[in-house]
């Protein structure tokens, strides 16, 4: 008899309408998130990035200006944070998110992390072969 009720919620959750609850609910909580507790201003670790970046676009050295200025002119808040510390690397990445306004480069950051995320979990999962879709959609 207890095999049965195990099957049965083996099988329910299993059903594609539990997947597309679980993914709705997930991009309700992300909307909730998003646009509904957003911060009034682009927080301080995006802001250090972007800064940054643009220095060195700029001609501007990281490391030993003092950026409170700059992030001033674009509204932004580096808090105790006077110069960069990241390495040259990461700014060169960060470069092309520069040339757009920390607002629109921050959400396209945010955007492409999310993407980015959930292509590395489908490559990941895709490798349980037998798993049904369903299923990989509530794991993600």
């Amino acid at each position: 008899m207890p095999q049965d009720w195990k099957g049965e919620l083996a099988k329910f959750l299993r059903s594609p309408v539990v997947a597309a609850v679980a993914v709705a609910g997930g991009l309700l909580r992300i909307f909730w998130v998003v646009y509904m507790q957003r911060p009034p201003h682009v927080k301080l670790d995006f802001s250090t990035f972007y800064i940054g970046a643009w220095a060195i676009r700029n001609h501007i050295n990281p490391y030993q200006t003092d950026l409170t200025p700059y992030a001033d002119n674009f509204h932004l808040e580096l808090g105790p944070v006077r110069r960069s510390n990241y390495p040259p690397t990461f700014f060169l990445m960060m470069e092309p998110l520069s040339y757009l306004n920390p607002w629109t480069a921050y959400w396209t950051w945010s955007l492409l992390t999310l993407a980015l995320l959930l292509a590395s979990l489908y490559l990941l999962l895709r490798a349980k072969k037998g798993m049904p879709l369903p299923t990989m959609l509530i794991m993600m």
